[in-house]
């Protein structure tokens, strides 16, 4: 199974929304080190576009930390 993780970063300069993919319990890709996005529905977007561009399914579960 596929999961999305989008987590909630707070810092000095604001809160900052990265996601992370898992499949059967193991990370397959993050966006930490390369894009923080600004909006939770925004790192969703990516997040499920990755799945289908990459993965080429669609993710199972998302889960909002």
């Amino acid at each position: 199974m596929i999961e999305i993780y989008i987590e909630c970063w707070a810092s000095p300069d604001g809160i900052r929304y990265p996601w992370s993919i898992w499949q059967d319990g193991r990370q397959v890709e993050s966006s930490h080190a390369s894009a923080l996005y600004e909006d939770q529905e925004q790192a969703e977007v990516e997040a499920r576009r990755y799945c289908v561009e990459v993965l080429k399914t669609e993710p199972g579960n998302v889960v909002r930390l």
